[in-house]
């Protein structure tokens, strides 16, 4: 993941991770500029992880959040 945010130059990667049979929230991985996912969730990120206690749809909740905080940047 960080040769990846490195070699494409993204400000950020992320990997979601979830246990479906316990539906108890979802880890997030992440590489780069970990605020983002900070000011999205909510959340601490420690060692490159933390984790939201809902379970996320990736279209309509972990998009559009990282979306608005992206966009709140360039304004």
């Amino acid at each position: 993941m960080e040769k990846l945010c490195q070699d494409e130059v993204y400000d950020m990667v992320a990997m979601l991770i979830m246990n479906p049979v316990e539906k108890k929230g979802e880890e997030i991985i992440v590489k780069g500029d970990k605020r983002i996912i900070e000011k999205a969730f909510r959340v601490t990120v420690k060692d490159d992880k933390c984790f939201v206690p809902e379970i996320m749809s990736r279209k309509k909740d972990f998009i559009p959040r990282i979306g608005r905080i992206l966009a709140d940047r360039q304004g």
